[in-house]
């Protein structure tokens, strides 16, 4: 399996997409701490300003996770590479745990970037106001926040192996749970069980508005659960398919 997973980097390093993918998550973290440097006022408050910054850069990097799964598995089918797979006797366990664990890697990297950028930005911008302990809590709230979004994206893997050579179906998924994640931001109490339940809305409970129980354990089992069956529905996916 590391074998397949050296050749799966090999094949990103002439994968155009990827690199852009890549280069617009690189900007978007820095775009924002230089506009409210030198083109607009920040919120007085750090806590204002790293709420804001959550918010656009994981709408962002969960656009672009959609983009980067969808053409990791699509040129698969594209070039026919899927095909030999299908005939011969690599594991297709293994196809879908390689293609996730690049993914996840990824993903992963940017994550930390954007902690990185974040904290030099809230020193940058709020030099009276930042502190060790406020990194630390940076770095806390976008790991948890991160990860718990990468698991509700799992579905994509397998509507991108559903769709095969198709491109559009998983990209307005991968929209659709962007726009479900963007209104986890702006919660009232009212829609507190509810957004506990959709594991969209409930990674900014957990991980952002830190909700107490029984929203917060609701959440979490929702969360797991939609990865559980993401990765399930995947596998069964590839082995249900024929050449």
């Amino acid at each position: 399996m590391l074998n397949i997973l050296k050749s799966e980097f090999l094949k990103l390093k002439k994968d155009t997409m990827f690199y852009t993918g890549t280069i617009i998550s690189v900007f978007v973290p820095i775009l924002i701490i230089i506009k409210d440097k030198f083109l607009s006022m920040p919120p007085d408050e750090i806590t204002a300003w790293i709420s804001n910054c959550c918010l656009i850069d994981f709408l962002i990097l969960s656009a672009l996770s959609g983009f980067i799964i969808t053409n990791l598995v699509q040129k698969e089918y594209q070039s026919g590479a899927l095909t030999n797979i299908l005939t011969s006797a690599v594991s297709r366990t293994s196809f879908v745990f390689v293609k996730l664990a690049a993914w996840f890697l990824w993903y992963v990297a940017i994550l930390i970037y954007i902690e990185i950028v974040t904290i030099l930005g809230s020193n940058i911008l709020y030099p009276t106001q930042f502190n060790v302990e406020f990194a630390k809590l940076i770095v806390a709230m976008f790991t948890k926040f991160g990860l718990l979004n990468f698991v509700t994206l799992t579905p994509l893997l397998w509507i991108t192996l559903l769709q095969r050579k198709l491109f559009y179906p998983s990209i307005l998924v991968t929209l659709g749970f962007t726009g479900i994640l963007l209104g986890g931001f702006n919660i009232s109490m009212e829609m507190m069980i509810p957004a506990s339940i959709i594991p969209w809305t409930a990674v900014s409970l957990v991980s952002v508005y830190q909700v107490e129980n029984p929203y917060f354990i609701i959440g979490i089992i929702s969360i797991i659960l939609t990865g559980i069956f993401g990765v399930f529905l995947a596998l069964r996916a590839i082995h249900e398919q024929d050449q």
